[in-house]
């Protein structure tokens, strides 16, 4: 898709995912699986919220 340079992104269409959600996800302490699991988790939780 070309787009023209002049045009801001942001301003039609806002930003493409909420800044801070990095800080929402569960930090790598727990084991490999048990953290993608809990990845996962928070994933469809955050995707239920309006």
């Amino acid at each position: 898709m070309i787009c023209p340079t002049d045009i801001d992104p942001k301003r039609p269409y806002g930003l493409p995912y909420d800044p801070q959600w990095k800080s929402q996800m569960p930090r790598p302490t727990l084991r490999s699986t048990e953290f993608i699991l809990s990845v996962i988790e928070k994933i469809k939780e955050l995707n239920r919220r309006p």
